[in-house]
């Protein structure tokens, strides 16, 4: 199977899925987000989730507003970024290619808008992100990125009575350091 294909007969192609956020077409998006809620393993770009792709892009805030919901925004893609980055010629750290975990908050402070980054914390993203090896932060990722006004949203909202901590994913403790 080449590159460009679907894993399932009439998922989309990552570009025609592209092309769909571009003409903001909400019913073929429909069909495909919920193919991807329905087989996950089957129905996804290389590993990851139509959502988290949307993240990426810079057209794809309003998927995120219109199909958002807290387990799609906290979709946790099992595999690395080496796929989707030679795919879609990103430039990125080894480091951060090769390690795993990441959501499509993940993927939005690295490559998106700060339209989306906004929108998957408005739509229940979890905030309290590490990636599995590396335990790389959203912080961290954004300051990978010297992408100024992402890294200020998320020390604002580090720093509010009300924000966000970075927790361990085995305990939900704060800060914990056996991650």
């Amino acid at each position: 199977m080449g590159a460009e294909q679907s894993q399932m007969g009439d998922f989309p192609t990552l570009s025609d899925f592209a092309e769909m956020i571009k003409e903001r077409n909400e019913a073929k998006m429909r069909c495909a987000i919920e193919m991807a809620d329905d087989e996950p393993d089957k129905c996804n770009f290389f590993g990851f989730s139509p959502l988290a792709i949307a993240a990426m892009h810079s057209d794809g805030t309003w998927v995120i507003e219109v199909f958002g919901k807290p387990d799609r925004v906290n979709y946790v893609a099992d595999t690395n970024l080496e796929s989707l980055s030679d795919e879609l010629a990103l430039n990125v750290d080894d480091d951060i290619k090769f390690d795993r975990g990441y959501t499509p908050i993940s993927l939005a402070v690295m490559f998106g808008p700060m339209e989306s980054v906004k929108m998957l914390i408005e739509k229940g993203s979890r905030t309290d992100f590490l990636t599995e090896e590396k335990l790389y932060s959203l912080r961290d990722l954004a300051e990978f990125r010297r992408q100024e006004d992402i890294i200020k949203l998320l020390n604002d909202g580090m720093n509010d009575e009300d924000g966000f901590n970075i927790q361990c994913r085995n305990c939900d403790t704060a800060n914990c350091v056996i991650s």
